[in-house]
């Protein structure tokens, strides 16, 4: 594997309820776990970006990079992804997207292996409905 490139100094623009820590030039690709030189950014998500009908009991930290047409935001431990065409919209389809995961785990509890119920229980020690 090459070099991994020093990290750049930009960020993304400033946004409400989101701590942004900089970027970094590695990003773990989820699907063949192997290191990909792609910037992204590390940010905080806050309630700001769920649905209305939860909230977070804490914040959490999400990657967001630049794909080719779109921004993506990541959850990193679970892999739960979203996307939009500016920080905010792929920040807004990620807090969806976990409440969904959320709502989809809870209902299938019984059926659930061991992964997707470490994931149930991750998503249950942050969301909180409002």
């Amino acid at each position: 594997m090459g070099e991994i490139a020093p990290p750049r100094q930009e960020r993304y623009p400033e946004l409400p309820g989101v701590r942004n820590e900089g970027i970094s030039a590695a990003l773990y690709d989820f699907v063949d776990g192997d290191e990909v030189n792609v910037p992204y950014f590390k940010l905080t998500l806050t309630s700001r970006y769920l649905p209305q009908r939860y909230h977070l009991q804490r914040p959490i930290d999400v990657v967001a990079y630049y794909d080719a047409i779109e921004i993506v935001a990541s959850e990193p431990r679970f892999a739960i992804h979203a996307a939009g065409r500016t920080l905010e919209e792929a920040l807004r389809n990620l807090g969806s997207s976990l409440v969904e995961d959320y709502e989809w785990l809870a209902r299938s509890r019984s059926e659930l292996g061991e992964h997707l119920t470490e994931q149930l229980e991750f998503l249950e020690s942050i969301l909180d409905p409002a």
